[in-house]
């Protein structure tokens, strides 16, 4: 039996542990470590979660004791477990594992995808903040245009109680009050959209609970630019020119563009024309056969930003986990003000980040410390119901938009082939 060590953050490191090491008799899983999420402080995954092989939580670590713990419990082989990372920081840990002797191991789809026993497009991306989510919507609302019941099965969020994540449904706005900001900007613009949200700690336990809705089709909404949790019948990646160097660097985005049916590069109503073309020349060399289609990445509602930025100080509140996971220094906030007023108006860029209560007190008291006299905000949820802005806010969300039906076309074919 070979003794292992699961690197993670509450995500990929839980559903292997699940689908692969959970009732198997030749590994014994001593430890998992946790990274990446702040806040968040997990001291062991449930043993009612862990199965009958384990008596007694297994233990969670900081990442930080990575090499005491490969020698305190003579471990075999450490699983690296989570995503959105550089190439060079999965080869560094590697190091650190193999110094510390032990082997290192990425652990691919064979046994940990699930069958969702339904027609599966998955939906992923090369990195965090390429506009993914706003594709599940597109990709959720054209089905529901077409009488097809839909739902979506999210990548986890386990950042609460484990125990009480299981299996979760979302369905209403009612369903997400207790939920963090990140879980909010992903749930309540599918369910406004009519289409219920699935996640979890637990997917076999997710898929089963499935019944609720007994939809004809299932979109897997892919999180932290990782592969896919499901078996899919249509993979979609987007991409994205704004960070086209990107796109070969961070693990496990790059399988994602060689696995792609449907490569989607987004944004192209900002990016410039040097940069697009540069990502169409990877996409072609790297996965010839996928198909390409164009988005714009948008706006959605009508507004005279003109009039409503002039001679105005401007704090940007930014979709957190594209500032902070996805390393960009802006978002399209930031390109809002910048093509309708000037970006020296910008007087702070903040990353809506808000895991835990202290995070959100941080939140709000650094927006209203700011010297700014209008907050415009790209969040997809609501932030004036969640934390008190001593400024006026101004709100905006986004969409994918296409220029050209080849896509629908793509969905209609998936369709008429998995009716």
């Amino acid at each position: 039996m070979k003794r292992v060590l699961i690197m993670g953050a509450g995500g990929r490191d839980f559903h292997n542990f699940n689908t692969f090491f959970k009732n198997s008799t030749d590994y014994k899983v001593e430890a998992f470590t946790f990274t990446q999420i702040p806040g968040v402080d997990f001291k062991g995954y449930p043993k009612e979660l862990a199965g009958d092989l384990y008596d007694e939580d297994i233990p969670i670590y900081d990442e930080k004791q990575l090499s005491q713990l490969i020698k305190r419990f003579n471990i075999d082989q450490v699983f690296f477990c989570y995503s959105d990372v550089s190439n060079d920081h999965v080869c560094t840990v590697a190091a650190i594992v193999n110094a510390a002797g032990a082997d290192f191991v990425l652990k691919g789809p064979k046994g940990v995808q699930l069958d969702a026993k339904r027609p599966t497009i998955s939906i992923c991306a090369v990195r965090t903040g390429c506009g993914k989510s706003g594709l599940t919507r597109y990709v959720g609302s054209w089905l529901k245009e077409q009488e097809l019941n839909a739902v979506a099965i999210r990548h986890p969020m386990a950042y609460r109680d484990l125990l009480a994540q299981k299996a979760q449904r979302f369905a209403s706005l009612e369903d997400v009050k207790e939920c963090t900001i990140e879980e909010r900007e992903e749930f309540e613009p599918l369910i406004r959209a009519g289409i219920p949200v699935y996640c979890g700690v637990d997917y076999e336990a997710v898929i089963k609970l499935l019944s609720k809705d007994n939809p004809r089709y299932v979109i897997w909404d892919g999180g932290n630019n990782d592969f896919s949790f499901l078996k899919s019948d249509l993979k979609i990646t987007v991409l994205d020119p704004l960070r086209w160097e990107d796109t070969e660097r961070y693990y496990p985005g790059h399988m994602n563009l060689l696995d792609a049916d449907v490569l989607v590069i987004n944004k192209v109503n900002t990016a410039p024309d040097e940069q697009i073309k540069r990502l169409e020349e990877i996409a072609d060399n790297r996965n010839p056969g996928a198909q390409i289609v164009y988005a714009s990445s948008d706006v959605d509602q009508d507004i005279d930003f003109e009039k409503e930025l002039r001679g105005r100080k401007i704090c940007v509140v930014e979709d957190g986990p594209t500032l902070t996971h996805g390393g960009m220094a802006f978002g399209i906030g930031c390109l809002v003000v910048s093509n309708y007023a000037s970006k020296n108006q910008i007087v702070d860029i903040i990353p809506a980040i808000g895991y835990t209560a202290e995070q959100l007190e941080e939140l709000e008291a650094k927006i209203n410390k700011s010297s700014a006299d209008l907050v415009l905000t790209t969040n997809q949820t609501d932030l004036t119901s969640i934390i008190n802005i001593n400024k006026p806010v101004l709100q905006i969300t986004y969409s994918n938009y296409f220029d050209d039906n080849k896509f629908d076309k793509i969905l209609t074919e998936f369709v008429r082939k998995h009716r």
